[in-house]
């Protein structure tokens, strides 16, 4: 304990170096996260796509705007919406339940 009392500012600055590595390596990987770009091939079913921004002018540019795929069949019908999750670009797991 008497290290901590007469060397207060190599304490202080080993902390702060430690501090900002562990920064810096959480901020890297979230920049990583951020602009990582999936693949997506649209499946057979899928008979057109467009951009989110197509409908709200304000998301364009932005992460918001996501790719809408839509499955038109042949006949008329009912209609339904798939949400992938919360997240712009998330993947739609719940397609997977889908025949």
């Amino acid at each position: 304990m008497e290290f901590f009392k007469t060397h207060k500012n190599l304490v202080t600055a080993v902390c702060a170096v430690v501090s900002l590595a562990v920064a810096g390596i959480a901020g890297k990987d979230f920049y990583d996260f951020r602009h990582y770009q999936e693949v997506l091939i649209p499946g057979p079913g899928v008979t057109s796509t467009f951009q989110l921004s197509d409908y709200n002018e304000n998301l364009k540019g932005t992460f918001g705007d996501t790719t809408v795929y839509v499955m038109e069949g042949e006949k008329e019908g009912g209609s339904f919406l798939v949400l992938g999750g919360t997240h712009p670009m998330s993947r739609p797991d719940t397609w997977q339940l889908l025949p």
